[in-house]
């Protein structure tokens, strides 16, 4: 069997007393099978289950736990607070770092490594943040799909083929109502009242009102029937705050009037926000017959 040995220190004067605690049951002390230093005079970091928890420090020079500022733990997550957030923790936070300031938390590694948040499950599925200093390339990784929401409210979607969907990204297709016997010599607006469809609701009343800056791909299609030679010209326009965007046709040299006659347009307009956009239709001259159809469509969407 293993021997115990107590060996006294060759230039120390103190003595070594062992003292049993005060108990009729039995103690066992277990050494480590490994050689080491059990008690040491450098400062150690343990738990002080006395004080809240508290993480403390047991200072090289006195027998005082002092308590490492803003570090507890309360069973059941660990805090480092420098100051009072005045948010109220998740049931399901295990780690909060907090401050009544900016706060942050930082992984780091040498420059020519990789840093990695992982979630995992005991299935092995599982999504990982990793940024590639070699490269400089940050990465997202899931086994499934990904999405952006706000609240309950779904932003974006990327599917695990990689196809990407904005619920709320502004789009919006309306078809018109029929319009019979045009004016002539006036801009007159066409009306679209079916609402095929309209994401983020920016269409109403004919027309469609840009919610942010940027470029927006707008498509129309106008049937007429019943047009006119006789004008100068007949004309569809798509009417933009900024500017606007002309389809013209004259149908004199033709031996009769056309039955019916297809306007389209398509172009990349760009649009501030609350900027507005409708349909408009002119015809110069001739005599009041032309109709607008219910194949008329006018829709438009975002870009970027």
């Amino acid at each position: 069997m293993s021997k115990v040995k107590i060996q006294g220190h060759a230039s120390g004067t103190g003595i070594l007393t062992v003292t049993a605690p005060n108990t009729s049951t039995d103690r066992t002390i277990t050494l480590p099978d490994a050689t080491g230093t059990l008690l040491t005079s450098a400062p150690v970091t343990a738990l002080n289950n006395a004080t809240a928890n508290e993480l403390v420090t047991v200072g090289s020079t006195t027998t005082e736990l002092d308590a490492e500022s803003g570090l507890t733990y309360n069973g059941t997550y660990l805090k480092s607070s420098a100051g009072s957030s005045g948010v109220t923790t998740h049931s399901a936070t295990r780690i909060q770092i907090e401050d009544d300031t900016h706060c942050g938390l930082e992984i780091t590694t040498p420059n020519d490594k990789e840093q990695y948040i992982n979630f995992s499950d005991p299935e092995g599925q599982s999504g990982t943040i990793c940024y590639k200093h070699a490269t400089d390339l940050m990465e997202l990784n899931t086994a499934g799909s990904m999405r952006m929401t706000k609240g309950a409210t779904v932003h974006m979607n990327i599917d695990s083929n990689g196809i990407v969907t904005k619920p709320l990204q502004p789009a919006f297709m309306a078809i018109a109502s029929a319009q019979s016997d045009m004016a002539i010599d006036v801009w007159t607006g066409v009306t679209f009242t079916n609402e095929v469809f309209d994401q983020n609701a920016d269409f109403t009343s004919s027309t469609f009102t840009a919610p942010v800056t940027g470029r927006y791909q707008l498509n129309l299609i106008v049937r007429i029937d019943n047009c006119d030679t006789a004008p100068y010209y007949t004309q569809v326009r798509l009417n933009t705050s900024n500017r606007q965007y002309n389809c013209i046709k004259d149908f004199d040299g033709m031996s009769a009037d056309p039955s019916y006659w297809n306007f389209a347009l398509t172009i990349l307009a760009d649009m501030d926000a609350s900027d507005t956009v409708s349909v408009d239709f002119l015809q110069a001259g001739g005599s009041v017959q032309a109709d607008i159809t219910e194949q008329a469509f006018f829709s438009g969407h975002l870009v970027c």
